[in-house]
């Protein structure tokens, strides 16, 4: 196999989750900072049960970067050149292309993760 050999199917999803992850991990941290300052009689279930996400989240994120370093994957954020979009570009054992993550596909895909994650503290 060639060192510059296309991405595997694999290896995208990892460079997808490392593009999604931190933007997960930063609405769940946005929303905590949000419940703790509410004078809600639950505060302090929501705010434990966001640092259970937040902590299952991050595990997730390290685990995904760790596997990119062993597959020698980088991922770098581009310019946003437009509003709908982030730019990434992304090495992968010398093979170089660029990863476009549309705003309303990044919406959609944390709308499908958190309530994964949510279930996943009930099981």
């Amino acid at each position: 196999m060639s060192t510059t050999s296309l991405p595997t199917q694999e290896e995208m999803m990892l460079i997808r989750d490392a593009v999604i992850l931190p933007f997960l991990l930063d609405l769940v941290q946005n929303n905590r900072t949000q419940m703790e300052l509410q004078s809600n009689s639950l505060r302090s279930l929501y705010v434990k049960s966001a640092d259970v996400l937040l902590d299952r989240i991050h595990k997730d994120l390290v685990e995904v970067r760790k596997q990119m370093r062993q597959k020698k994957i980088k991922v770098f954020e581009q310019e946003r050149i437009y509003g709908d979009a982030i730019h990434y570009r992304f090495v992968c054992r010398g093979y170089e292309d660029n990863f476009l993550l549309m705003r309303m596909v990044l919406k959609s895909e944390m709308s499908t993760r958190l309530p994964k994650y949510i279930n996943s503290i009930f099981k």
